[in-house]
């Protein structure tokens, strides 16, 4: 029983630290298993240093600076950005617009998990270079419906290897939460 209150106190100290204050669920003794799978999933950051840092969510605070012009915060880390209206919406398009982030979402996540994937084979693809081309609808309502992907790779691979880089970029999480409306074609450059 001490353990279980002990186990529950740090982690609800965990939760309440990081903003969970929605967190106020009664504990009770035999059901704790189910409380504590309920509650892990929450958790973003292992500052006790024996739970598995995986994070789960991240939150994005977007505030509005007028003329069509907002800040992107990431809340993590406190690092931001801004991002402006297209010119062909009504826009300054003096810097990335909400769906070239998607563009780059894609591109970005793309080469982070062929990286992943590689550097378990133990090859370095520094240089690695990722392309997306965004393409819009011309008709109403306004959305992204083709991003064409480029990859060209520093170095010469076998089959095998080229396989699972072609199957790692097709698995990333933004490919997969994509609208399968969009269009997604990818094609490699083989060095």
């Amino acid at each position: 029983m001490r353990l279980h209150n002990r186990i529950v106190s740090l982690t609800f100290d965990i939760l309440t630290a990081q903003k969970y204050t929605h967190v106020r669920c009664p504990f009770k003794l035999g059901c704790f298993d189910k409380q504590l799978s309920h509650l892990l999933p929450c958790i973003r950051v292992d500052q006790l240093g024996f739970l598995n840092n995986i994070p789960k969510m991240v939150q994005m605070i977007v505030k509005y600076e007028g003329a069509l012009r907002c800040k992107v915060i990431h809340e993590p880390t406190g690092t931001f950005f801004p991002t402006d209206a297209p010119l062909d919406n009504n826009g300054k398009g003096e810097v990335v617009s909400p769906t070239d982030l998607c563009a780059a979402a894609l591109g970005s996540c793309m080469a982070t998990i062929i990286g992943m994937q590689m550097e378990k084979l133990s090859f370095d693809l520094t240089g690695m270079r990722v392309e997306v081309q965004k393409e819009m609808s011309e008709s109403k309502p306004r959305r992204i419906i083709k991003l064409n992907t480029e990859i060209w790779l520093p170095m010469k691979l076998d089959d095998k290897a080229k396989c699972i880089l072609e199957l790692a970029a097709k698995g990333c999480p933004v490919h997969h939460s994509l609208s399968p409306e969009i269009e997604k074609p990818i094609c490699f450059h083989w060095h």
